[in-house]
């Protein structure tokens, strides 16, 4: 088995699946699959990519399985493998990443991609849980992409001789991941026709009869409103009245106050 680090500057920079994300920040469990099967980190990430093994940064793991002819599980229970596994630690959580991935080896020893030069060592980590691939089989060619394969060069004759045996199959690839997204959406479909239908006309009835309601204390709300704005209005001309009558008196009262002043200075001479 090769040794691989997330951190590898041949890769570790490049995209995670169709994220944003990084192979050196989030790769562990790519990298982890990358040593099981003997693949470089890119190359894996680029293969997965083509054959829809990603949702986002997640890889799907059976659609991996399939990809490379083998079995997937999951398990939280040591499958004691005398093959190598995929154990999944929170070992990291103190530092912000409470999930993590790294190759747990028969003799209990573990390899960790986050190291930047992972080797065999004492495996003190806490498992949480144990994701294995089986022995890891490297054939791409199950019975269906042979098939798949065969339809391609007997009805694709656009391409003739040109299709490369790489290209060839990738695109069996594309086609079965087409026919399972395909199976899935008819299951969807199904379960949603299997469904019962449920009315809503009462439930309706009822938000119309309030809606009704509402306009009606809304009317009543708006009447009230207009009424005391005319009162505003009518209070408003009152105090603009009495204002002018308060300023006529005022003059009045200077007119007066000068006449008797001047009477009684006119009396004293």
């Amino acid at each position: 088995m090769k040794y691989y680090s997330q951190k590898d500057p041949r890769w570790g920079n490049k995209k995670l699946g169709y994220s944003n994300l990084s192979i050196r920040s989030n790769g562990c469990y790519l990298t982890s699959i990358a040593m099981l099967f003997g693949k470089r980190p890119d190359k894996l990430n680029d293969f997965l990519k083509r054959n829809y093994a990603f949702k986002g940064a997640l890889i799907d793991s059976k659609r991996v399985a399939k990809l490379f002819g083998t079995e997937y599980s999951r398990t939280t229970a040591n499958p004691k493998r005398k093959y190598p596994v995929i154990a999944e630690t929170d070992h990291y959580r103190k530092h912000g990443f409470p999930q993590h991935f790294f190759i747990l080896l028969p003799d209990g020893r573990r390899v960790d991609p986050l190291d930047p030069t992972p080797r065999p060592e004492y495996n003190n980590y806490n498992i949480v849980s144990y994701r294995d691939f089986g022995q890891g089989k490297k054939t791409m060619k199950t019975d269906k992409i042979k098939k798949t394969k065969k339809a391609i060069k007997k009805y694709i004759y656009d391409f003739g001789n040109r299709i490369s045996t790489s290209e060839d199959e990738i695109i069996a690839h594309k086609i079965e991941a087409m026919f399972d997204d395909n199976k899935e959406l008819q299951g969807r479909l199904l379960a949603e026709k299997a469904k019962p239908r449920i009315s809503y006309k009462g439930e309706f009835n009822d938000a119309m009869d309030k809606l009704k309601e509402c306009k009606i204390e809304y009317d009543v709300l708006f009447d009230a409103n207009k009424k005391l704005e005319q009162k505003i209005k009518n209070q408003a001309k009152e105090i603009t009245s009495l204002k002018a009558l308060n300023e006529k008196n005022a003059k009045k009262a200077t007119f007066w106050d000068s006449f008797v002043f001047l009477i009684k200075t006119a009396i004293k001479k």
